[in-house]
């Protein structure tokens, strides 16, 4: 007790010293001061250094036999995307085991803010999780009426949905944001109300979106433009300590202005600098957080291949860094150097002539093909998750779920097939067997 008095006192009197020597901005000196900070909160909790059995003991192997079941596939990150392929290569975003650093990057006009605006809510709304609590807060949840259990080895566990998640955007303002957000929950026609077209009956579900998202209160957005990264670490520690945020976004990390308040000549060294600050706070809160990046123009000038982790634009530290990186693209309809067309954009096109006619492709919001293709995974595999973007109310869905949902028996040709031959794992029907599927 006598060293943590001495270690506060120390701390102390290195924030006073650094106050009256300090020669830069005040947004550094912000940081350097809430960093101080934050490690003489660490003297609450024991210290770093462990040996081997001890983290072996006390986190490895307990982990291990929590998430063990057998056959069954394990979300054993914080939270999830809502997508489900990409939760079977992720396993959930967050934590120890999966990383907090997770980047997602694309082209222009490709729907990276409506794909975090469909993450950001199903994080906020439509995630179901489980929380081991005490005894009062067991006694409590059971008398509100809330799924509570206790396990077999007498842990006290209470089933919760949603969790709080911050919204950073520095392109867009929070009412487009929230609009997004709205049109999205409703799977409404944002066009029809753009152009004035819409009607009585197009009314319901956007007021039940409206209850939905505005409930729970569980998002918050800010959309103040060119902040530094200091401004951003420091938003988003209070976040998480005076509304306990759990989940960060950023639209979008080239955006982030440089701390001297214009950009020098070295854009790539700070893009360095940037990335490691985000890294380091994802350690220091231990949340997840999804950072949008844009692709250089290369990847265009370049036909017939994926995107690329060389594709990010102004810096390699984010390939480096990132826990994760899924880059968007939308899937050529032709064969490489053929004016053919591919078997699934066949398949797709008759799927969309059965939907929505033969006239579907003059729709302004028609659906449209859009893959996430995973390049790094730190902590599991890679892999191609195919996904439907519905333009029209600009939410992406898992393009297997939406065949299913809609009544087409045959499933996508896309990610099962390239673990396998062809052939392997089909039943009779045409259908993957999901015992096949790989985890």
């Amino acid at each position: 007790e006598k060293w943590q008095r001495r270690e506060i006192l120390r701390g102390c009197a290195e924030i006073t010293t650094s106050i009256y020597t300090h020669e830069g901005d005040i947004d550094s000196l912000l940081d350097s001061a809430l960093n101080d900070l934050g490690r003489l909160a660490e003297l609450r909790t024991r210290r770093s250094e462990r040996k081997v059995k001890v983290i072996l003991s006390e986190e490895v192997i307990p982990r291990m036999e929590s998430h063990y079941t057998r056959g069954r596939a394990q979300i054993t990150g914080l939270v999830t995307t809502g997508l489900e392929y990409l939760d079977k290569i992720y396993c959930g975003w967050g934590g120890i085991e999966n990383g907090n650093f997770h980047v997602v990057a694309a082209r222009p006009n490709v729907g990276k803010t409506s794909l975090l605006t469909g993450i950001a809510l199903h994080a906020a709304l439509d995630f179901v999780w489980n929380e081991q609590v005490g005894d009062s807060e067991f006694t409590l949840a059971q008398a509100a009426g809330k799924k509570a259990f206790q396990t077999e080895d007498g842990r006290l566990i209470v089933q919760r949905r949603g969790i709080p998640v911050g919204f950073s955007s520095l392109e867009s303002t929070g009412a487009a944001i929230v609009k997004k957000m709205l049109f999205q929950r409703a799977k409404a026609d944002l066009q029809l109300w753009r152009t004035g077209y819409a009607s009585k009956e197009d009314f319901p579900p956007l007021i039940k979106a409206a209850a939905d998202i505005g409930g729970p209160d569980n998002i918050l957005i800010d959309d103040t433009p060119r902040e530094t990264i200091a401004s951003i670490k420091a938003k988003w520690r209070r976040w998480h300590r005076q509304h306990r945020v759990r989940f960060f976004m950023l639209d979008y990390i080239q955006l982030i202005k440089s701390p001297r308040g214009k950009f020098r000549p070295d854009r790539v060294q700070e893009m360095e600098e940037i990335c490691a600050e985000l890294q380091a706070l994802g350690k220091e809160l231990n949340c997840p957080m999804c950072i949008l990046a844009q692709l250089n123009r290369d990847y265009e000038k370049e036909p017939n291949r994926l995107p690329r982790l060389s594709d990010l634009k102004n810096c390699g530290a984010i390939e480096q860094d990132a826990d994760s990186v899924t880059l968007l693209y939308k899937p050529s309809p032709h064969k490489p150097f053929s004016k053919d067309y591919t078997k699934e954009h066949e398949f797709f096109t008759e799927c969309m002539e059965k939907k929505f006619g033969e006239g579907w492709r003059k729709q302004s919001g028609r659906p449209e093909r859009i893959n996430a293709l995973v390049e790094k995974n730190r902590e599991g595999p890679k892999g191609d998750a195919q996904l439907l973007f519905l333009k029209s109310s600009t939410l992406f869905v898992d393009y297997d779920a939406w065949l299913k949902q809609n009544g087409f028996k045959q499933a996508s040709k896309g990610e099962e097939s390239r673990y396998r031959s062809e052939g392997q794992g089909q039943l009779e029907d045409g259908k993957i067997d999901p015992e096949d599927v790989p985890e």
